[in-house]
């Protein structure tokens, strides 16, 4: 897809939720999943990436190539599962115009005059 597509740096919808949320509504033919299931995957998925990612990183500086012991990595530690989407999203998109996406993501009353959200604070 061409261009960039989200919400105002203002929203309270992440910037890839309502990216993912736009993509899906042409991708399914008008047809999105509910906000907060991306809004939910997004947040646990981050939270998994930097956990595991911080142990990595600190099991990296403080090795010399040893395994040492209490280390869960060196011991092999299973790592949990990365959260997936399948489990966050029903099996089914809903369907929804493209009107109504865009005002869920902008957080925003209405999608009228929509150029003039970021030059001014009054409405028209």
């Amino acid at each position: 897809m061409d261009g960039w597509i989200a919400a105002p740096p203002d929203s309270k919808v992440t910037i890839e939720s309502s990216t993912k949320a736009i993509q899906d509504w042409f991708r399914y033919e008008g047809r999105a999943f509910d906000i907060d299931c991306y809004e939910g995957h997004k947040k646990d998925h981050d939270e998994w990436e930097r956990n595991w990612g911080i142990l990595h990183i600190e099991h990296q500086l403080a090795h010399t190539g040893k395994p040492t012991e209490g280390c869960c990595l060196c011991e092999g530690v299973p790592e949990p599962k990365e959260p997936r989407e399948m489990d966050y999203f029903p099996e089914n998109p809903s369907a929804v115009s493209l009107s109504r996406l865009l005002v869920i993501v902008s957080g925003q009353p209405h999608i009228d005059k929509w150029w003039r959200w970021r030059n001014s604070g009054n409405e028209e």
